[in-house]
């Protein structure tokens, strides 16, 4: 099967897998997105549910509001005065036909003690009753009653009152300004009836279903919900009978625990939607795609698959003629066009690069055969089949006589080393062995430096071993030289009496190298290697500058010299001069500090008495009533030192210092003087 064949196959199976694909991805995409829509619409419904009951509650609230700011309710919990229910029952406020008209089913005043001042109880029927027990003991247990909760706290909530739900209100009784103490609680409630249920579900528009949740008579839906239902997942959403989703919602009493689940129904008309656009789009996606592919292959065949047939058969053709210049014909100005000319630009470096190919290997052979380093090549078996003419020359012997003999097998083997040899020293990754041998040829005793080279082939062995040779008799020899002058130089410093020592830079700046002469002071020089000078030589009391004097040579990279006592082992001072050089590297930086120090003990005593003679004399002239003067040689004659004498003249010897005595004389007498 030639490549235009496969080409549109696999394109065509590629499409069609991609439109597939995208079917598939689009299909799920959409389902999802109209589930999620759907799902989301659900939560809604069910958020909207509990708000119609928050309103209802807030409602219920303000009516408790109306009747806990009254004044004479204020009033008649205060006194219990019994006028004020029988006023209200004869103007018809408390009556049962008025709280049934507000759809009130209970309504209690409690005075400041939590007492019951005054209690009317409607039935779900809207008939009076006695109130329930299960009311007065919630009454006492959870604390309506304003002596067990803040005073001023408004409560509303759902309670279970007899089996059946009811939503209640608590509100602190004032007066109508709000500004007097609180004095009990108003208590309304109303049962959460199916007619009620009803009314909200009108007003929400929704189909709301509400069921204690220890109602026996619960659907078998409502309970697999709950079991759904928890206090951190508080809603659940689920489909039902494949036309209905239902959103379900746990619904707490007024003290905060879970008393009823919440149910709403709505039908699916998104998702019903959602199916019928989808049915649509992939219908016409689909036909899209199969219309994309079938021009795409056309369009493909045509514009590339055909005219790449056409270019590969004149490229067969033109690699069974002889000549490398024969070009392919070019049509159109696109990718194949440009291809074409590439190809012919191709063939015609080709041409121009094996041209220039034997060119190099004339002129790369001149260069290794006019280089001066022996240069041999032979296989892994120690066949020779490469020298150059210095290699020939080196061993007096022609290139006949070396090609095809064996690298170890005449007076080159000392110098060859076999692949044996190298076993272990090179491999692909380090194929270089650098090494030295030493022989005696026609120029006399040589040393040749030999770089082998390893060749491996694509398996990893070893197969050519190239030799590359450098005279290095001269180095060596060189080498020899200053080996010797260095033994001279350590002779030298080894014997003389000043102190030749090489410290590092570092804080301490550690004795690196000192010279056997410190033993004059009773040190061994093994015992001060490594050592800081600070700890073991020099007085405490010169440490300071000793140490400022060192860091100055390291920072200025300048020779300087410096005087300074050090401690004999015998614990005697001796006074030294020690001159330093920084020593540089390549990139200036101080890496050592050459010192040569030596005893200056004896010029400083000298130096010493010098100084206490001078303070002699001085002390002579100073003190004598001739005046002594000295001068500089040049032609005024300047004052360079006059005795305290001169004080006899009015002078004082500080003014005179460094001004002309032709100042202080006449001026005829002092050209007299000049001339004279």
């Amino acid at each position: 099967m030639n490549l235009r064949k496969k080409t549109l196959i696999v394109v065509g199976l590629f499409l069609a897998g991609l439109i597939l694909i995208l079917y598939a991805a689009s299909e799920l995409q959409l389902r999802n997105s109209f589930s999620d829509l759907e799902e989301r619409n659900a939560k809604v419904d069910v958020d909207r549910a509990l708000n119609a009951m928050s309103n209802e509650l807030t409602s219920l609230g303000d009516l408790a509001s109306f009747w806990s700011a009254r004044d004479d309710i204020y009033a008649f919990v205060t006194t219990k005065d019994i006028d004020y229910i029988n006023y209200s029952m004869s103007v018809g406020s408390l009556t049962n036909d008025s709280l049934n008209n507000t759809e009130i089913n209970l309504l209690i005043f409690l005075d400041a003690y939590g007492q019951i001042a005054f209690c009317r109880f409607l039935n779900v029927s809207g008939a009076p009753e006695e109130v329930p027990q299960d009311l007065i003991e919630q009454l006492s247990l959870y604390g309506f009653c304003p002596g067990c909760l803040d005073k001023k706290s408004r409560n509303e909530g759902i309670i279970l009152l007899s089996g059946q739900p009811m939503m209640i209100v608590t509100q602190p009784i004032t007066t109508s300004k709000k500004d007097s103490p609180i004095m009990g609680r108003v208590v309304l409630g109303r049962f959460l009836t199916e007619m009620e249920v009803d009314r909200l579900s009108e007003i929400a528009q929704l189909n709301l279903t509400i069921y204690p949740l220890d109602d026996p008579e619960m659907p078998e839906n409502f309970r697999q919900a709950l079991s759904q239902l928890s206090y951190d997942s508080s809603e659940f959403i689920v489909t039902r009978e494949g036309e209905i989703i239902a959103g379900y919602a746990l619904m707490a009493n007024i003290y905060g625990n879970p008393l009823m689940i919440l149910g709403v129904n709505a039908s699916r008309e998104i998702y019903r939607e959602g199916a019928r656009s989808r049915e649509s789009f992939m219908f016409l996606f689909s036909a899209a795609g199969f219309l994309f592919m079938v021009l795409t292959l056309i369009y493909l065949d045509r514009s590339v698959l055909s005219r790449l047939a056409n270019l590969t058969t004149s490229i067969a053709s033109i690699g069974r003629t002889p000549k490398i210049s024969t070009l392919l014909k070019v049509e159109g100005k696109d990718e194949l066009a440009g291809l074409a000319i590439s190809i012919n630009d191709m063939l015609a470096a080709l041409e121009s690069a094996h041209e220039d190919l034997i060119n190099s290997e004339k002129r790369y052979k001149g260069v290794v055969e006019d280089l001066p380093d022996l240069i041999c090549r032979y296989s892994s078996d120690g066949i020779i089949n490469f020298v150059n003419a210095a290699f020939c020359t080196f061993f007096s012997a022609r290139e006949q006589e070396i090609l095809g003999k064996r690298s170890d097998g005449s007076v080159w083997q000392k110098h060859l080393k076999s692949a044996q040899e190298l076993e272990g020293k090179i491999n692909e990754n380090y194929p270089i062995f650098t090494y030295e041998s030493q022989c005696k040829a026609p120029q006399g005793l040589r040393w040749i430096l030999w770089t082998a080279r390893g060749i491996f082939d694509q398996s990893g062995s070893l197969a050519e071993i190239q030799s590359v040779g450098r005279d290095i008799t001269g180095t060596r020899k060189a080498e020899e030289a200053l080996r010797e002058s260095e033994e001279r130089y350590k002779l030298l410093a080894e014997n003389m009496t000043d102190v030749i020592h090489l410290n590092a830079t570092d804080e301490n700046l550690s004795f690196v190298y000192i010279s056997p002469s410190i033993k004059q002071s009773g040190y061994n020089p093994v015992d001060l290697i490594g050592r800081s000078p600070f700890d073991t030589l020099i007085e405490p009391e010169d440490v300071a500058f000793v140490k400022a004097f060192l860091k100055r040579i390291r920072d200025s990279k300048k020779e300087n010299i410096l005087e300074y006592r050090i401690r004999m082992i015998d614990g005697s001072s001796v006074w030294v001069e020690t001159i330093a050089n920084p020593i540089l590297d390549e990139e200036g930086n101080v890496i050592y500090i050459a010192c040569t120090s030596r005893d200056i003990t004896e010029r400083k005593k000298a130096e010493e008495s010098r100084r206490k003679s001078e303070e002699r004399y001085q002390l002579l002239a100073e003190n004598m009533t001739d005046v002594i003067h000295l001068h500089t040689p040049d032609q005024d004659l300047t004052y360079v030192y006059i005795s305290p004498s001169i004080r006899q003249a009015g002078y004082e010897p500080s003014d005179l210092i460094g001004k002309s005595p032709f100042a202080l004389i006449k001026p005829e007498y002092a050209k007299s003087i000049k001339e004279g």
